[in-house]
C-alpha cells in the first residue's frame, strides 16, 4: 500500500488530483508537520469497515465461548429457542 502525503493547503487547491491518488492508496494529510487525517477511497474505507465488523464479531463470539466455558448452564437447547420463537 503506497502512501502519498500532502498539506491541507495543497489538498484544497488540488482536491480532484488527491481523490484520484486514493486509487493507489491512502493520502496522508499533514498540518503543521503532523498527520491530521488520511484520505482513502470509498472502496478501501468500506473494506476496512467490513474487516472491523468481522473482527468485532470474532471478539463477541470469543467472549460468548469464554462465558459458556465458565458457566455451561447458560446454554439453552436450540429446539427450545425455536419453540419460543414459534419457528
Amino acid at each position: 500500500m503506497s502512501e502519498k502525503e500532502t498539506s491541507i493547503t495543497q489538498l484544497r487547491e488540488n482536491l480532484a488530483k488527491y481523490l484520484d491518488e486514493t486509487r493507489r492508496g491512502p493520502v496522508r494529510i499533514m498540518r503543521h508537520s503532523e498527520t491530521a487525517a488520511y484520505l482513502v477511497s470509498a472502496a478501501e474505507f468500506e473494506g476496512l469497515v467490513e474487516k472491523l465488523e468481522d473482527l468485532l464479531d470474532i471478539v463477541e463470539a470469543t467472549q460468548a465461548l469464554k462465558e459458556f466455558a465458565e458457566n455451561p448452564d447458560l446454554a439453552v437447547d436450540a429446539e427450545e429457542v425455536y419453540k419460543k420463537l414459534g419457528l
